[in-house]
């Protein structure tokens, strides 16, 4: 998962990227130093949180999320059951950063259900 995390992070004002499941757990991520990975733990759960909620009121599948920040920006895209959330600079340009995450998401969305087969099996056995 680190490698595609990393094909997104080259596309010119991403900062970071990590995938987190419904649950608010962090699967994979690329992040730079200076974050405190400490933080990343509550606000993966809360992004989790937040998005199961939208989904009950809504009642309909959510897109794309995007957060902006003054220091930054924060896109969140679905990979049906998890996510895969984008850290950039505000100013981005998302056609061009669509182009990489959205074949990223399939990616990962495909290698994180297999993860959670795999769990689930593990689990039963």
């Amino acid at each position: 998962m680190e490698t595609i995390l990393k094909d997104i992070n080259a596309v010119a004002g991403v900062t970071g990227s990590f995938v987190c499941d419904a649950g608010g757990q962090v699967m994979a991520r690329v992040l730079p130093d200076a974050l405190d990975r400490k933080l990343l733990i509550p606000a993966a759960r809360t992004i989790a949180q937040t998005i199961e909620g939208l989904k009950i009121a809504q009642q309909d599948p959510i897109g794309d999320i995007d957060l902006l920040y003054d220091n930054g920006r924060l896109i969140i895209k679905s990979l049906d059951g998890s996510y895969l959330c984008i850290m950039c600079v505000q100013r981005i340009n998302i056609p061009l950063l669509n182009l990489t995450a959205n074949v990223a998401a399939k990616k990962l969305g495909k290698m994180v259900k297999e993860l959670q087969r795999i769990a689930l099996f593990r689990s039963v056995h």
